[in-house]
């Protein structure tokens, strides 16, 4: 029996669509380069004054603040939105069909993803304002409450990324700020815009912003669930020097007098 073997042959026909982004609902056009924070606070800035409350909006405050995954934003109830102490917990319910990527100390999986984030409280207002406002009150098949909603329950991944695809769209970025260059044709609703981001794209401009911003490594892996050697290799931003000089004052604090 013949194998079909896809264009790059790595792996049979069948996997290779299996994998395709498209049918994944990932867009070859939507840039992987990590946000710029200056993008990200115009864009930002445009859906505060245009869509305040919508669930671009909300999407995007929350992805840009905490720079979690777009499985775990699928994954959140409103029962883990704590309004009152500006906090969020990630959680891993396997058994309600929705798993985040590392799973949850003690089970079969890569280690613990779960934690608890502190939000900035613009992010709670948008979050409140969405849930009050706009979010479609439905449940999914468990019974649960959904933070992010549409009309049939809880969203796919697809549908959260072409939400990001359509938040970093041309409609809401000033021209002046990127490189990339956009004629207005577009239809973000169905297409993917020249501008548009990949959620993890997103994901990488926050953890790059806090790292820039002043927040310890080892902070930021606990924050984003990668480890420390991830984050030095791929994210630190900062020169051999400037890390020096950061580890300075804990160096010599460390110090005894003998």
């Amino acid at each position: 029996m013949s194998v079909s073997i896809n264009k790059r042959e790595l792996c049979r026909e069948a996997v290779y669509h299996i994998l395709d982004k498209d049918e994944l609902g990932l867009s070859p056009n939507a840039r992987e380069e990590a946000l710029p924070e200056k993008e990200a606070t115009a864009i930002l800035k445009t859906l505060r004054e245009q869509q305040y409350g919508s669930n671009l909006h909300a999407l995007l405050e929350l992805l840009w603040n905490t720079g979690i995954r777009i499985g775990e934003i699928r994954a959140l109830d409103l029962r883990d939105v704590n309004q009152a102490d500006n906090d969020l917990a990630v959680r891993h319910r396997p058994d309600e069909a929705t798993r985040i990527k590392n799973g949850r100390a003690g089970d079969a999986t890569n280690g613990d993803g779960e934690r608890d984030l502190n939000l900035h409280p613009r992010v709670v207002d948008a979050l409140s304002a969405y849930i009050n406002l706009n979010r479609p009150e439905t449940t999914d098949g468990f019974g649960r409450d959904p933070l992010f909603t549409t009309a049939h329950g809880r969203p796919a991944r697809s549908t959260l990324r072409r939400w990001v695809y359509e938040a970093t769209s041309c409609r809401w970025v000033d021209p002046e700020l990127t490189e990339r260059s956009c004629d207005g044709s577009c239809n973000p609703d169905s297409n993917v815009c020249a501008h548009s981001y990949y959620p993890h794209a997103v994901r990488r401009g926050a953890i790059v912003t806090h790292l820039s911003n002043g927040l310890r490594p080892d902070k930021a892996a606990e924050r984003f669930d990668v480890s420390t050697d991830v984050i030095r290799k791929h994210y630190d931003p900062r020169s051999k020097a400037r890390r020096k000089n950061d580890r300075a004052d804990a160096v010599k604090d460390a110090w005894s007098d003998s």
